[in-house]
């Protein structure tokens, strides 16, 4: 084998049957069809619709250098009321009883937990008691005594103006104090309406009814009979049935007298009047 047939690797048979074969030829369908698309190419070219940008919006200078004189005045702001509160509260604990649990807005807090549970009663709404019995006392206008399983809701004591508790159930006692002549209070239940201007009285709310007692000055009520606001005095008591029946007045109860004599007692001393 001579070293010019190694060098060409190609079968010289299979080089001339590819020479003896013709070439195929294109049809004049895709002649036609080529031609067509190739004068097309020469034509005018359509210029591809513009991509309209979306205006961008006005930028706004911004000045970071007010950002700390911001943020340095609501921390002011902040550490004033929080130290403001805190200096002189609203509302004090005086008396947990045998302590346990309370209710205020919804949240459980135990009687051990003192600052929490002053704190919270500064804006509360509704309260309840459980084992315990909750006296407060707002500043120099009034002490409000809650008994064990109590609730009291709509609590409203704005810094002027007037007053509002509606007793839900159990046994509320007032006493109001020498700073609450500016002040009017209204207390609430299911079948007892009464206007406060400065007295001690107990409302004692259970199923048959709402029985209001008073020990000092006068308490008016309107009972739901039609008859409208009359005065309950000291001594003496009206009972307003949860049926309906016709209004019970007469001498104050003896169960609920003893603790509003203890508070009228208390508060005396408190207030040296």
């Amino acid at each position: 084998m001579s070293r010019d047939t190694e060098a060409d690797p190609r079968d010289p048979e299979l080089e001339r049957l590819l020479a003896q074969a013709q070439r195929p030829v294109a049809s004049a369908a895709f002649r036609a069809d080529l031609q067509r698309r190739f004068t097309a190419a020469d034509g005018p070219a359509v210029a591809a619709p513009a991509r309209r940008l979306a205006e961008a919006p006005p930028r706004t200078r911004s000045f970071p250098f007010v950002w700390p004189f911001v943020l340095a005045a609501s921390i002011a702001a902040i550490v004033f009321f929080v130290l403001s509160r805190d200096a002189d509260p609203r509302w004090r604990v005086i008396d947990t009883g045998v302590g346990g649990e309370f209710i205020v807005d919804g949240i459980r807090i135990h009687s051990d937990d003192a600052v929490r549970l002053a704190d919270a009663l500064q804006t509360a709404r509704e309260v309840e008691t459980f084992d315990g019995r909750l006296r407060l006392q707002l500043r120099q206008d009034l002490v409000l005594d809650l008994d064990p399983k109590t609730r009291v809701s709509q609590l409203s004591f704005p810094p002027a103006g007037s007053y509002s508790i509606y007793a839900n159930t159990g046994s509320v006692r007032v006493a109001t104090g020498p700073g609450f002549e500016s002040h009017r209070l209204r207390v609430m239940t299911d079948n007892m309406e009464m206007a406060v201007v400065g007295t001690i009285f107990g409302v004692d709310v259970g199923p048959m009814g709402t029985c209001l007692c008073c020990v000092d000055g006068t308490v008016r009520s309107d009972p739901r009979d039609g008859a409208g606001m009359q005065p309950t005095a000291a001594g003496e008591m009206c009972f307003s049935f949860s049926s309906g029946r016709k209004p019970l007045r007469g001498p104050i109860h003896a169960e609920h007298e003893a603790p509003l004599i203890e508070l009228r007692d208390w508060s005396a001393a408190q207030w040296k009047r």
